[in-house]
């Protein structure tokens, strides 16, 4: 795989993780309801639509290859959001 293409799937990854904190911070009333076939379902909704999302992402990018550092900015993505927000 080049550089270039590890380059987008970095990027990419990094703003899926912004994109999915920002979707999980705009659910929360539905995720951390107290009715449980409601909490369940858009818990399931929310993780299995964002996923598939970002999988067709990463497979347009660089076949669907994943790395351990695709994930790893995933999830500095994700933080990277909350500590904008805490602030």
């Amino acid at each position: 795989m080049s550089l270039k293409i590890q380059i987008y799937s970095v990027l990419y990854s990094f703003l899926f993780g912004i994109y999915f904190s920002y979707i999980l911070k705009l659910f929360k009333k539905y995720i951390y309801n107290n009715n449980i076939i409601i909490k369940t379902v858009s818990n399931l909704v929310i993780v299995i639509i964002n996923s598939f999302i970002y999988f067709i992402g990463i497979n347009k990018i660089n076949n669907g290859i994943l790395h351990p550092y695709t994930f790893i900015t995933l999830i500095l993505g994700f933080y990277f959001i909350d500590i904008i927000y805490k602030k």
